[in-house]
């Protein structure tokens, strides 16, 4: 039995679910996948024992999260060459995603990896808007059919090649500038609302790179580890957080994507030949993704009218 391991750092959850549902597609394929989550203090990193290994992270400023390059360091050569893919979400359909992974495979092709493919999932914002029910609908049905095919390209050893084209990398490389936020962000006071919190410690206990912690005083501090992932601001039952600079543009709330599944009155064809605005930049990557869901024969998670057919 054919042995996959799976990395991701998932800030919000949308990355890990994305890992649960490929880990669900390729056990049916009869894959024994391990997920194990970039968090914590971690030493050494041994593949070894696992053919082919996945990478997921969410996508920042065109860029991993610091804490993804960080952790890359740590993987072990390989004795044997090793299959590895990228997996990656965010919230917006722009070309410059497409080089987030860039310097990660440079690093890893030179310790014996094959990179065979590097995938991008769009989800919900979980900063900046919150996304419409409709749209949270319709991406997260398609993430369930697209990993499925990513598992089938898995097992059929696709190589899809990569899109690292020199013209979408000087804006990647100036938006690292996003590793510098939580030193600025600090200055800019990024602290709890003491009137609306309620010393639920949530935020201490979930934070992934233990950014958050108590001070001599018993206040709610945060420090230079912050790797801007929003998971205090956005599951802060009291809506305490206050994130700095980016106070304005956070997201309260998580998305109860099980619940939109279900309800059958919220329509998820949000994305369609119809759409205008800025959404209509999301048309192209619908578009690429149904052609593959069609070329692969996996039905396609939405049926479109007639007249909204991309």
């Amino acid at each position: 039995m054919p042995k996959c391991l799976l990395y991701v750092f998932s800030g919000t959850g949308n990355t890990y679910l994305a890992a649960s549902f490929l880990k669900d597609e390729l056990e049916k394929l009869h894959y024994e996948v391990d997920i194990k989550k970039m968090e914590g203090d971690i030493t050494s990193l041994d593949v070894n024992a696992y053919d082919v290994v996945g990478i997921g992270f969410p996508i920042y400023g065109f860029n991993p999260p610091q804490v993804v390059p960080k952790f890359v360091k740590k993987i072990e050569t390989p004795k044997e060459k090793k299959k590895l893919f990228f997996f990656r979400t965010s919230g917006e359909p722009f070309m410059w995603n497409d080089v987030a992974a860039r310097r990660l495979a440079k690093r890893l092709r030179k310790r014996n990896f094959e990179l065979i493919l590097d995938k991008h999932f769009l989800m919900p914002y979980n900063i900046m808007f919150r996304y419409k029910d409709a749209l949270a609908k319709q991406l997260y049905l398609y993430l369930k059919s697209l990993c499925k095919l990513l598992a089938m390209q898995i097992q059929n050893e696709e190589n899809e090649g990569t899109n690292y084209a020199w013209y979408k990398r000087p804006l990647s490389f100036v938006a690292r500038l996003v590793y510098v936020v939580p030193y600025v962000n600090k200055a800019f006071y990024v602290h709890v609302n003491k009137k609306k919190c309620n010393n639920c410690n949530l935020c201490i206990n979930s934070c992934p790179t233990n950014a958050i912690y108590r001070n001599k005083k018993g206040k709610i501090k945060f420090n230079t580890k912050c790797t801007v992932c929003m998971r205090c601001s956005m599951f802060c039952p009291q809506d305490a957080v206050r994130f700095g600079m980016l106070s304005h543009w956070r997201v309260n709330g998580a998305y109860n994507f099980k619940k939109l599944e279900k309800d059958e009155n919220i329509n998820p064809n949000f994305i369609n030949k119809n759409t205008k605005g800025y959404f209509k930049l999301f048309k192209k990557y619908f578009k690429e993704q149904n052609a593959l869901l069609r070329e692969h024969q996996i039905p396609l998670p939405i049926e479109f009218k007639e007249d909204e057919v991309l």
